[in-house]
């Protein structure tokens, strides 16, 4: 929900980046040159990371544009706008640690995919109702803008059920909106038939790893408060969780548990 709060916070955020750009692009190459022979962590090496952020935050902001135009349900005056120009800060910090000078790539050219990324991806993780991964994702939209598939995605962007699955993860709908845009439609939920669930069976059959520890407690021949405790250590895997349901305290019921694993251990021997 958009307010005038969170606009005038992104719009003071854009004003302080137009403001603190670079003048020149070979400064942010001369400070990561600078950051290189430095070591990370130190004084100086975090005064350049800040001071080459600073003077490339309207990288950030271009990154957040192009997302927000391919989204219809994000806009410039949305608080999550701010939580995107913030993520891509983050990226741009990463980028401009990772950035080597010395191959001859322009800062802009290496940055702006890390801001992409720290941008996509915390959108896929945190503002959808559904999480999507991030290679899904980047499908979907690439079909919707190029009608076919990207030749280099991975297995799981190139799986048509998944794909399908994730364009409607997408969209999701609300089950009180209504079916359609005439006045006084019904909910969608009444739409929906409701199915009368079926009585089941409570009792589940024991399986395979319950037979072999039942066996080997008859084997053993426990029986009382040794063949409880043993069943639930063996289903909760801690002994103060099988002290507490056999009402024992977890002093007690260890030396019990021991003794009753060495006649199982004995048993399997014999």
């Amino acid at each position: 929900m958009a307010d005038s709060s969170s606009s005038g916070s992104i719009a003071t955020w854009l004003d302080g980046a137009g403001r603190r750009k670079t003048r020149n692009k070979s400064d942010t190459l001369e400070i990561c040159a600078r950051m290189s022979k430095l070591k990370p962590g130190s004084k100086l090496y975090v005064k350049y990371l800040n001071k080459a952020c600073e003077m490339n935050l309207l990288l950030v902001a271009n990154a957040v544009r192009l997302f927000i135009r391919k989204r219809s349900s994000v806009n410039w005056r949305d608080t999550h706008t701010e939580d995107l120009l913030q993520q891509g800060y983050f990226g741009l910090r990463r980028a401009v640690e990772k950035f080597d000078p010395s191959l001859g790539y322009a800062f802009s050219t290496y940055a702006m995919p890390w801001i992409r990324q720290a941008i996509s991806r915390y959108h896929n993780s945190k503002a959808s109702m559904i999480y999507i991964p991030e290679g899904v994702s980047q499908q979907v939209f690439y079909i919707a803008k190029h009608g076919k598939k990207k030749i280099n995605g991975s297995g799981l962007a190139t799986n048509d059920r998944l794909l399908d699955a994730a364009r409607y993860a997408m969209r999701p709908l609300c089950l009180d909106a209504p079916c359609d845009r005439k006045e006084n439609s019904r909910p969608l939920h009444e739409t929906v038939p409701y199915v009368t669930p079926e009585p089941t069976y409570t009792e589940e059959e024991p399986n395979w790893a319950t037979q072999m520890l039942g066996e080997a407690i008859d084997t053993a021949g426990l029986s009382g408060l040794e063949a409880s405790l043993i069943r639930s250590y063996a289903h909760a895997g801690r002994i103060s969780s099988a002290a507490r349901s056999c009402g024992l305290s977890e002093h007690k019921a260890r030396p019990i548990i021991r003794n009753a694993v060495e006649k199982i251990k004995a048993a399997h021997h014999s």
